[in-house]
């Protein structure tokens, strides 16, 4: 799908798509860089899915998935930012 984000008058919900559209985007270079850089061979697609925190109350998480690190089974729970702060880098990465 493409969104004309240049068009004046465009809503949220089509900002929303668009953002959507890059986190997904981030799936497909994740197993690769989990495996090279914390030894975790990711099992099955990573997807996004709603987990249950409490009765009735759910929330949306980025990026879930398996993987197998050094023979153990791991679990990959993650949030994917599409407006990146300072405050999202470790200090090395800025110097």
């Amino acid at each position: 799908m493409l969104v004309n984000i240049a068009k004046p008058g465009n809503n949220l919900e089509d900002w929303h798509i668009l953002l959507v559209m890059l986190e997904d985007r981030a799936f497909v270079g994740f197993p690769p860089l989990l495996e090279r850089e914390y030894g975790l061979k990711v099992l099955a697609s990573l997807k996004r899915n709603f987990v249950e925190i409490s009765p009735g109350r759910y929330l949306e998480v980025n990026i879930l998935g398996k993987a197998d690190q050094d023979g153990k089974k791991v679990l990959i729970v993650g949030e994917c930012k599409t407006q990146l702060k300072k405050q999202n880098f470790p200090s090395a990465v800025l110097t």
